[in-house]
Order: C-alpha cells, then sequence, then structure tokens
C-alpha cells in the first residue's frame, strides 16, 4: 500500500464505503456510522477507522486517486480498477495510508465480507468524509488545512479571489436547517443532513474571460474543511464557458460544531494562471446544540429523562429531544450517535450489546443512575405466603397445591406465570429458567403487552387478596408500594447462568450510558451527568410514593414536582450558574421544549 511522497501537504477527499457479505437477505445488515479519518503525524499518511461490521470475517482497505479513476473511464473500463487493495483481519476496524502522492487527491473505500475469496453476494453502503493530512503547520500556514497561507491572507465572504482570466466571489453563506437533494432517479426530495451534522451553502459568483471554459471541481479543485472536523461535498462540479459569468453553488455538509470552515480553491487550467491555492476563511454561526435523550418505555427511566431534559434546557441552555422506544433499538441509536445519553442501561441484560459499544469506542458511561437493583421471575404477595408459609422456594411450584393456587382456566392445570414483554431481555432470560428448573410441565407463562400491563396484572390481583406469581424488580413502582416476596432461588453464579440458568438473577447494575461524542458536544452535560445520583432509596421511593397518591399526574407533573421539592439533592449536581436558571425557570412555570407530548 505504500508509494514514495514527493512533497508534504496533502489533500484527501475520502468517501468511505461498507461493503457487507450476507448469510440470508441484506436487510440484516446495518451500515456503519459516520466514519472517522484523521491526519497522523506523519505527511503523506491517513488514518481511516470505522465501525465493526457483525459477522465480518475480512476487511478489505484500498485508494485511488480520481485522476486513475478518470483514466480507467477513458479506457472504457470501470473506475472501481483504479484503486489499489489489501485485505486484513476483522480484528481491525482502523487502516493507516502511507505514502501516499502529496497535492493529490484520494477515494478511500473500506468493505467487510464474509469470506476471503469468492464473496459475490454483496451490500454496498457509503458514508463519505474529507480530511486533510497532517502536512505543514506553525507560521504560513492553515491550522485547519494545512496549507500555505497565501501571501494576501484569507478571503472571506464579499472577496474575490482571481486566478488569471478566472475569479471566484463568495457572495453569502447559510446554514439551511434541510435541502432539496435529487435523487438518482431525478426526484427531487427534502432532506436533513446526516446525524450529527448540518448543512453549510456557499452562494458565488464565478466569472471566465478566456477562451475556454473553465470547471471547478469538487475534491480536485475544490476542498473544505472545519475546525470541528471533516466536511464532505454535496456538489460534483462547476463550469463556465468562455467568456460568460454564472451565479451558483456549493452544498456540503459539516460536523455540528464546527464555528469555522476553510475553502481552499484552485481551479486547474491552462489559463487559470497563478494554481497556489486561494483560501477563504468562513465564520459559521453556532448552531442550537440538541442533546438526544432515549425515551425508554418504563416509569423510573422516564422520570430520570424528564428531570435531565429541564435542567439540561433550563439550567445549561441546551435543546433537548426525547425518542420513545425499547432498549436495544435506542441502543443502537445511541452507538451511532443519533441517541446521545440513555438514563438506564441495566447490566448484566444488556451486556453483550454494552461491552460491544464499549469496546468499539461508541459509548460510555458518566456514572451509575440508581445504582443497583434485584429482578425475579418467581414474586409473590406477601400475604399469598402468610397463608401458605410452606411456599417460599421456586421447586415449590412443582407441588400441586400450590401449583392450583396460581392456575387459571387457560393454562390447563399449570400455575400461571406473568413474565415480562416479548421486547425485554428478561421475557428469553425468565423462560430459560423455567426451563432449567424443570418447570415447563408446572408453569405457563403469559407475556404482557407492555410494563404497565404487567403492573397492572399484579396491582389488580393485590387488591383483590387473589394469587400471583411473576416477574418483578426492585425499582418499579408496585415493588416499592406493595408487600412483595421473592421465592427463594439458588445463588446466581457464572457457571449456572452460562448452562442452565436454574439460579437467581445477577443483581443489576443501572448505568447511566452515553455516546462516546458528548464530552466534545456538551461538557458540561457530561459532568452534571458524572454527578447524577438518584438512589431507589430514597429518591426514587419517594416519588413513586408521590405517583400513588396524585395518579392523575403524568411524567411530566412529576418531573416537575420532584424539581420543586428537592432543590437540595439536584443543585449538588450542577453549577450555580446553571441552579439559578432552573429555579427562574420552576418559578416562571416553564416546562421544556423538547418533553414529548403525553
Amino acid at each position: 500500500m505504500n508509494k514514495p511522497a514527493r512533497a508534504l501537504t496533502l489533500i484527501v477527499l475520502v468517501a468511505i464505503m461498507l461493503v457487507a457479505g450476507i448469510a440470508a437477505t441484506p436487510a440484516q445488515l446495518a451500515a456503519p456510522g459516520q466514519p472517522t479519518v484523521v491526519a497522523t503525524a506523519n505527511a503523506g499518511e491517513l488514518q481511516m477507522s470505522w465501525n465493526p461490521v457483525p459477522g465480518a470475517q475480512h476487511y478489505t482497505v484500498g485508494y485511488a486517486s480520481p485522476d486513475e479513476m478518470d483514466r480507467m473511464a477513458a479506457a472504457g473500463r470501470n473506475r472501481l480498477d483504479a484503486f489499489y487493495y489489501a485485505t486484513i483481519g476483522a480484528e481491525n476496524t482502523s487502516h493507516t495510508f502511507t505514502g501516499l502522492e502529496p497535492e493529490t487527491v484520494y477515494w478511500v473505500t473500506v468493505g467487510a465480507h464474509s469470506q476471503r475469496f469468492g464473496a459475490t453476494d454483496l451490500v454496498w453502503a457509503s458514508q463519505h468524509a474529507v480530511a486533510t493530512t497532517a502536512g505543514q503547520h506553525g507560521d504560513g500556514f492553515c491550522p485547519i488545512t494545512g496549507l500555505p497561507i497565501p501571501e494576501g491572507g484569507y478571503l472571506g465572504v464579499g472577496d474575490t479571489a482571481t486566478f488569471g482570466k478566472y475569479s471566484i466571489t463568495i457572495q453569502e453563506v447559510e446554514t439551511p436547517e434541510s435541502v432539496i437533494l435529487t435523487r438518482s432517479d431525478r426526484t427531487k426530495y427534502d432532506s436533513e443532513a446526516p446525524p450529527g451534522r448540518r448543512w453549510l451553502r456557499i452562494y458565488m459568483h464565478l466569472e471566465n474571460a478566456g477562451d475556454s471554459k473553465i470547471t471547478l471541481t469538487r475534491g480536485k479543485d475544490s476542498v473544505l474543511d472545519t475546525d470541528a472536523g471533516n466536511a464532505f461535498s454535496w456538489s460534483s462540479e462547476r463550469t463556465v464557458e468562455s467568456g460568460e459569468t454564472h451565479d451558483t453553488s456549493l452544498l456540503f455538509d459539516i460536523p455540528q460544531d464546527a464555528t469555522t470552515a476553510v475553502w481552499a480553491v484552485r481551479p486547474f487550467t491552462s489559463e487559470s494562471g497563478d494554481n497556489a491555492p486561494q483560501l477563504f476563511s468562513i465564520s459559521i454561526p453556532t448552531a442550537e446544540q440538541t442533546v438526544v435523550f432515549g425515551d425508554l418505555n418504563w416509569s423510573s427511566a422516564r422520570v430520570q429523562t424528564r428531570i435531565a431534559q429541564y435542567i439540561v434546557e433550563k439550567g445549561y441552555g441546551y435543546a433537548t429531544d426525547a425518542r420513545f422506544g425499547a432498549t436495544l433499538p435506542l441502543f443502537q441509536g445511541l452507538r451511532g450517535g443519533d441517541v446521545h445519553v440513555l438514563m438506564e442501561l441495566w447490566l448484566p441484560n444488556q451486556e453483550a450489546a454494552w461491552s460491544a459499544g464499549l469496546e468499539a469506542g461508541q459509548v460510555y458511561s458518566p456514572g451509575e443512575g440508581l445504582g443497583k437493583d434485584w429482578q425475579s421471575a418467581f414474586v409473590i404477595p406477601a400475604y399469598l405466603q402468610e397463608q401458605y408459609p410452606e411456599l417460599d422456594s421456586v421447586e415449590d411450584l412443582k407441588n400441586s397445591q400450590y401449583k392450583q393456587l396460581f392456575a387459571i382456566a387457560e393454562t390447563g392445570g399449570k400455575a400461571r406465570l406473568a413474565s415480562c414483554p416479548i421486547d425485554w431481555r428478561c421475557e428469553s432470560v425468565n423462560a430459560a429458567q423455567i426451563r432449567g428448573y424443570g418447570l415447563s410441565d408446572h408453569v405457563h407463562i403469559v407475556n404482557p403487552a407492555d410494563g404497565a400491563a404487567l403492573n397492572a396484572d399484579l396491582s389488580d390481583a393485590y387488591e383483590r387478596r387473589e394469587p400471583w406469581l411473576g416477574y418483578q424488580w426492585g425499582t418499579n413502582g408496585p415493588t416499592l408500594l406493595l408487600d412483595l416476596v421473592r421465592l427463594e432461588e439458588p445463588a446466581y453464579s457464572d457457571e449456572c447462568w452460562a448452562t442452565t440458568m436454574a439460579c437467581a438473577h445477577e443483581d443489576s447494575t443501572i448505568l447511566i450510558a452515553a455516546n462516546h461524542n458528548l464530552p466534545g458536544k456538551a461538557p458540561d452535560v457530561a459532568e452534571m451527568l458524572g454527578k447524577w445520583d438518584f438512589a431507589v432509596d430514597p429518591v426514587y421511593k419517594g416519588i413513586v410514593r408521590w405517583q400513588d397518591a396524585n395518579q392523575d399526574a403524568d411524567v411530566n407533573a412529576t418531573a416537575i414536582w420532584w424539581l420543586n421539592n428537592n432543590a437540595d439533592t439536584w443543585e449538588q449536581w450542577v453549577t450555580d450558574e446553571a441552579a439559578a436558571s432552573i429555579r427562574a425557570a420552576l418559578a416562571a412555570g416553564e416546562i421544556p421544549d423538547g418533553w414529548p407530548d403525553q
């Protein structure tokens, strides 16, 4: 992969394309998130990293310059024939290209496939970025692009760059919320910027007083970089015929946090005169930062999310959003950057997903939210055990006397057990435990539609003082309000859990999970979450008791009540300035714009 370097500065246009081999259907594949492309400390090197692809056995990496691709096309060959390729093992998720020619644009590709040779059933997806190598820095060089600063200095909006008989004037710059794009079938559609990015459109006036047309080509003649990282151009080329003028625009997507962009432009034509690049420095208005929370579908997580949104919006001035869903879909969003914070992630329930996200460097935990908790599929009301004191173990469910306590007409003589909703991890775990204990012939599993249905099932039986058997956990509302008993189970062990699962659940650790970019995107929010302390007892237990006494109050009203009455707790998490802003917002009756409708 090495080629001799001939100078110091390298401008690189990178198109990262994921190629994934599939075992069944393309729908099983997921494209990676925005890739990372960075310059190394050595000139002529570029390091690319990507998300691991489940099921990949090998990765193929390669590069080509647009000139080489054009030569292939002119010869009637596929442009992809211009790529230099190498195959590396699936344990790698980064690669450094060395010996790249300076003053040259490159397309770089990475593909994942399930076999080393003969992989024909492939699905392509693409991600894009633009990077500039470390090249030259220090006095006289642009810190963003690494290119020499022209003798006349940077140009700005309203200025003109002249190249012989050709000139470019930037007229205006905007950062629209959405833009109109064109599909391959020429139909148009309205599009927001990719996650974590925003649009930048540069309006310009082009003049050509020469004798031949001049073309401004993406990457070859025009590269834009920002102080926050990579940019990508959505405009391929702009042509001005001899003796004509042309008003046009270029569209880029840039990092959300970018405040300065430098556009390096130098048209390569026989009549363009001095080919030294001119640098336009563009000040970009700071975008309103939005912190996106995963709105998990159970009570303790939703209350914490609303409280956190209030603090983040009213205390720190960020916009917030809450996206409702179950743990795994929201966690995938967290890994990819579409979601920034989950206020609860339960381990070991989500250990596999969490470990994969950590290994890929996509997530981290600012701290623990609720802390520790228990869970069990074999919970009964205390009044029932008082009536049947010998009913104290899962083994007792094999006794026909006790089994009949929980049997109903639909269970065929088996004990009815209210387990977890089918989209919860504990649904499959509970079923495995029942098999492991040899209870399949004694217990009939019922799966409620959601957590609220499970709670209602228990509460209704408890109110009527009827027998009830099922799944509960220590932080759940009914558990904190009702007198419940866990049937005895063998103690948890790693060996048991890896084989039969005929033992108790391991006590859970409940983390706050965040996207790895949160400290850079919102450092004050990350710091606040690191101080978050929402212990089950007394903090959350007090909330549940208040909700029980105020059953008409929704989760938003609960958050407002808690903030108004527990300033001594939340003020320990925030700065003095944020605390003053939150108190003022509460006094004025303000609610966050990002709270979803109930």
